[in-house]
């Protein structure tokens, strides 16, 4: 996945509405080639786990 957002950073959480325990942060301009390579804040995979996403 890749962020061409405009102003700002892309947040991922492995729950509904913004919520769970873990996120990923997706910096603009940046890019992710495998989710299986990437870790959580927790240190896992965020692969398959992604439930949510919210801009800036």
């Amino acid at each position: 996945m890749f962020n061409h957002g405009q102003n700002c950073a892309v947040t991922f959480y492995d729950g509904t509405n913004y919520t769970g325990a873990f996120f990923y942060r997706l910096p603009r301009g940046s890019f992710l080639a495998n989710l299986a390579y990437d870790r959580w804040s927790d240190g896992t995979s965020p692969n398959d786990k992604i439930s949510s996403h919210k801009w800036c």
